[in-house]
């Protein structure tokens, strides 16, 4: 029992394909870290009779340059080592990003008065906490040609081709006001979900041509990472049982070879009891009863 409730627990803790699975946006991700790609090139994707849903992030990074000059407008007072990122998402993706917005919160970010924050990574040097920018919700911010306010800050930095995390803080909008923040339409990474009828060889073969056409996309499938991670756990999951199996079955055979040999060395006190009248069924409920107490 003591095998089974920890080797049960241990399998569980092993388990991350479900985490996993919940935290990539699509069956596979597109992505272009290079010239980016079209909005004609996405509507195409939209268009496509094996894709579902899509989700997209555009994303441009500005740092500081050996001026000290940030190349875009913005009264964000940023660190030296910070970086901002302005960051468009889809509607569906910008609303649903925070739970906790209200209807009029998710209808400002999508008309552009409202964006989501993400504060950088704070960090210590020597022992010595460093400064860093954070906005908090409300605080009203102008970047580019836009002033906007802060809805609601996440917790999770958003990033290209799990790429790392280049730290500043992002300003996330939706896809009109970033074109109207940075004068960019081209997209860095889009999550197609591909209908449940599809053959992923079928898909695959007709991404490869897109991103053929599309110069510098490539595209990583997760429905085949999430098929691996879920193998690999029924592997271990497998062994588990094995040895939960094994074991007991050990100490079954204990307990029937200690039955056995208790019976065994008892002989002539079983054979008395049976001469003064104890019933074989007698007999057998005091053995077994033994055996139920091991």
């Amino acid at each position: 029992i003591t095998v089974f409730v920890a080797l049960q627990s241990f399998s569980g803790i092993m388990d991350t394909s479900v985490a996993i699975k919940d935290s990539h946006l699509g069956d596979y991700s597109v992505t272009n870290e290079t010239i980016g790609m079209t909005e004609t090139s996405i509507n195409e994707l939209h268009e496509n009779e094996m894709i579902d849903t899509l989700s997209t992030t555009m994303l441009t990074i500005y740092r500081y340059d050996e001026t000290g000059t940030l190349p875009i407008d913005t009264d964000i007072l940023l660190q030296t080592w910070e970086t901002l990122h302005i960051v468009g998402f889809d509607d569906e993706r910008l609303i649903s990003a925070i739970s906790s917005l209200n209807e009029s919160e998710k209808k400002d970010l999508l008309n552009g008065s409202a964006c989501l924050v993400k504060n950088p990574i704070p960090f210590s040097v020597a022992g010595q906490e460093i400064e860093n920018t954070e906005l908090s919700v409300n605080d009203e911010i102008q970047v580019g040609n836009q002033t906007l306010y802060v809805a609601g800050v996440i917790d999770d930095p958003v990033v290209i081709n799990n790429e790392g995390f280049v730290n500043g803080v992002q300003i996330i909008v939706c896809d009109s006001t970033y074109t109207a923040i940075t004068g960019k339409t081209q997209y860095a990474e889009v999550y197609p979900v591909v209908t449940e009828e599809v053959e992923a060889e079928q898909f695959e073969a007709w991404l490869d041509e897109w991103c053929s056409r599309n110069i510098g996309s490539h595209w990583l499938s997760y429905l085949q990472f999430d098929a691996e991670l879920a193998e690999s756990f029924a592997q271990i999951n497998m062994l588990c049982w094995g040895l939960i199996l094994f074991i007991g079955l050990i100490g079954v055979l204990n307990i029937i070879n200690t039955v056995y040999t208790n019976i065994h060395t008892r002989i002539s006190e079983i054979g008395i009891q049976r001469a003064i009248g104890m019933s074989k069924e007698s007999l057998y409920k005091t053995f077994l009863w033994e055996g139920v107490y091991y």
